[in-house]
């Protein structure tokens, strides 16, 4: 996937303030990893890697949370910053996968797209991995439908971002 120069607002303030504003979210959870965070283990079968070529979802369609924590590794092998958000979707997956692509199609010819607020779509977690950097998204959840929403925004001093969103899912969690 090529990287091409950012048209209108950054990528990171049109999505870098969090699916959270967008998607009208309404409970983030924040944290910061870097390169020098520890390796991470492949937990539940779940993982997400984000290239400059974009970003992958490996695992099942469902999965058990532990004690009611869930937690997924994130491996960041881009030029970017990886922010990966956990979205707690309910029966509205059908509708965040089409804002997500019309976001992309937006994206695809250069033309601005923000995703409407959507009440019944909250966001359980973020992580943010700076380039070559691995992290881990965590959350308390309950027993939903989620969704894994992946974004490669500008790394520091850049100008370029991964043009396209990334929404893997649906995933069924229980406890």
């Amino acid at each position: 996937m090529p990287k091409r120069p950012m048209t209108g607002r950054p990528l990171a303030t049109r999505w870098g303030m969090g699916a959270m504003l967008m998607f009208g979210l309404l409970v983030a959870c924040d944290s910061t990893a870097s390169s020098s965070s520890s390796t991470t283990t492949e937990h539940l079968g779940a993982t997400v890697a984000l290239t400059n070529d974009g970003c992958t979802h490996s695992g099942p369609e469902s999965l058990s949370a532990e004690n009611g924590q869930l937690t997924i590794p994130v491996a960041n092998d881009s030029d970017f910053v990886a922010v990966v958000s956990l979205l707690k979707v309910g029966s509205e997956f059908d509708s965040v996968a089409a804002e997500v692509d019309d976001y992309n199609d937006a994206e695809s010819v250069g033309e601005p797209f923000e995703l409407t607020s959507n009440p019944d779509v909250t966001q359980a977690a973020e992580v943010r991995v700076d380039p070559s950097g691995e992290g881990e998204l965590s959350a308390d959840v309950t027993s939903d439908t989620y969704a894994i929403l992946c974004l490669g925004e500008p790394a520091e001093g850049a100008t370029e971002g991964l043009d396209e969103a990334f929404l893997f899912g649906p995933i069924d969690v229980t406890e």
